[in-house]
């Protein structure tokens, strides 16, 4: 063998130890959180690569380095049995929470179903309750219908008896309150009213009492209409007469007025011209008692006239200012 195969040779030989030895280094490593087994099973590993292998001079690096393999793994061991009993522990607990609570759970469904059963029984109780309560309101207000029905029943006869008597009563009054002062065509009226009060129904029992009632009204009527015209035949010759008297004594009257008018207003006439012949009087004297200076001046004169009349001198004439 040459030298460069001897050395080559040793190169590989050493070469080999080396990565025997980075072999057994990786034992420790995991690529994640490794269970006590997977560390169980680097250790067997472990001990089984390093004892099977002639180290030569690496013997002791081998040792050194399966020791150091060996007590990292140990460590992660107790580690991973730690882990794991608490893992064990919280399944345990967790197990111990959910039994728990499906036991308090199936407590509560056994009570909500013991309550459940004891509402429906209630609401049972309650229903066959209301039936009943029902069934005797129902009673009740049949009977009350019935009740209702029967006093409706009597009200109505009692109206119906009362309707026939009313209108019975009314033509009895028609009858019997007729006066002669009455005008004839009232009486033509209520004699109308009468007839369709009785022809407007059907009297039932009270027929022959309506018939009867309704002959004496209009009997009673007819007497009270010949008895109204012969006194509206009387009133109007009395009216007649009575408006000829009046016509008389208007005449009278105004002849009587005329006359009168007539002697005021000569009366009037007469004192008006003596009236007149007193002023002119006056004025003459109060004329001839001025001087002839005052008597030759027409406002002299004129002057002398409205003086004395303001003094009142001057009879039936009189100044206002």
């Amino acid at each position: 063998m040459s030298e460069t195969e001897v050395v080559d040779t040793e190169e590989a030989r050493l070469g080999a130890h080396q990565a025997a030895l980075l072999q057994l280094e990786g034992f420790k490593h995991f690529s994640g959180t490794p269970s006590h087994a997977d560390i169980e099973g680097n250790i067997a590993l472990a001990l089984t690569f390093a004892s099977t292998r002639d180290w030569q001079e690496f013997h002791e690096r081998a040792s050194a380095t399966l020791t150091g393999v060996i007590d990292a793994l140990n460590i992660c061991l107790v580690n991973a049995r730690h882990r794991e009993t608490e893992e064990r522990l919280a399944r345990v607990r967790e197990a111990e929470k959910k039994s728990k609570q499906r036991e308090i759970e199936a407590l509560a469904f056994a009570e909500a179903a013991r309550k459940a059963t004891e509402a429906l029984d209630r609401e049972d109780a309650a229903e066959r309750k209301r039936d009943a309560e029902r069934k005797e309101e129902a009673e009740r207000a049949a009977a009350a219908a019935q009740a209702i029905r029967r006093l409706a029943e009597e009200r109505a006869e009692a109206t119906r008896i009362k309707w026939h008597g009313d209108a019975l009563r009314d033509i009895v009054w028609y009858g019997r309150n007729c006066t002669a002062h009455a005008t004839p065509e009232f009486l033509l009226s209520r004699q109308k009213q009468a007839s369709d009060l009785y022809q407007g129904r059907d009297w039932e029992e009270f027929a022959e009492r309506a018939r009867a009632a309704a002959d004496e009204a209009h009997q009673n009527l007819e007497a009270a209409i010949v008895q109204s015209r012969a006194r509206e035949a009387a009133e109007l010759v009395a009216a007649q007469e009575a408006a000829r008297d009046r016509a008389q004594q208007e005449l009278d009257a105004k002849i009587a007025a005329e006359k009168l008018e007539d002697e005021r207003r000569a009366a009037n006439v007469t004192h008006r011209k003596a009236a007149h012949r007193s002023a002119i009087a006056k004025i003459i004297c109060i004329l001839d008692d001025l001087d002839e200076h005052e008597q030759a001046s027409g406002e002299g004169q004129a002057r002398a006239i409205v003086e004395a009349i303001a003094k009142g001198a001057v009879p039936h004439l009189v100044i206002r200012y």
